[in-house]
């Protein structure tokens, strides 16, 4: 949703800055175009890298805790063969790990924050590729040909839009 308030503002300023401009590119839609480049683009791409190393941690850190119980888990059982004291504890470790473990799924889904880093990550690298056109984008705008910094701004609202879309509450585990 926030990601489609974003879009709808940016496309009422530059809406707005064509109407002020009189249907030919001019200083309104410079502005716009300049203020769409700082607001939207660089922000999201700020966004998705943040956004995406937050995921891939996470991921990582519940692998790690997985990996650590199902050790937990082995070590208990071996530790059976050493005496009664560690058949006790053993048993506790075997019956306390999978019902852990099991929590550990329900609450944070490795492979979801896997899925989600990989695809922030395929976004920013879409929207850092877009960035840089701008540059040649600001020159013809500058010189009354729009094709281009139209082009950057329908491009940056497809990738947002299409990685928006691909975690709908309908397509979320969640």
């Amino acid at each position: 949703a926030a990601e489609q308030g974003r879009i709808a503002l940016h496309e009422t300023i530059q809406n707005v800055a064509q109407e002020k401009d009189g249907g030919t590119p001019g200083a309104y839609e410079v502005a716009a175009f300049d203020h769409f480049l700082e607001k939207q683009l660089a922000s999201q791409i700020a966004h998705y890298a943040k956004t995406g190393e937050r995921s891939e941690k996470s991921a990582w850190r519940l692998n790690v805790v997985g990996a650590l119980l199902a050790g937990l888990v082995a070590a208990a059982g071996a530790s059976g063969i050493v005496g009664t004291w560690f058949v006790v504890l053993g048993a506790f470790v075997g019956v306390i790990t999978p019902i852990l473990m099991n929590a550990l799924s329900k609450y944070q889904d490795i492979k979801l924050d896997r899925e989600l880093s990989i695809a922030y990550a395929e976004t920013w690298k879409i929207l850092v590729e877009i960035q840089g056109n701008s540059d040649p984008a600001k020159i013809k705008l500058a010189a009354g040909d729009a094709t281009l910094s139209r082009e950057v701004i329908q491009k940056t609202h497809a990738a947002m839009k299409a990685e928006n879309e691909a975690w709908t509450p309908t397509k979320s585990p969640f």
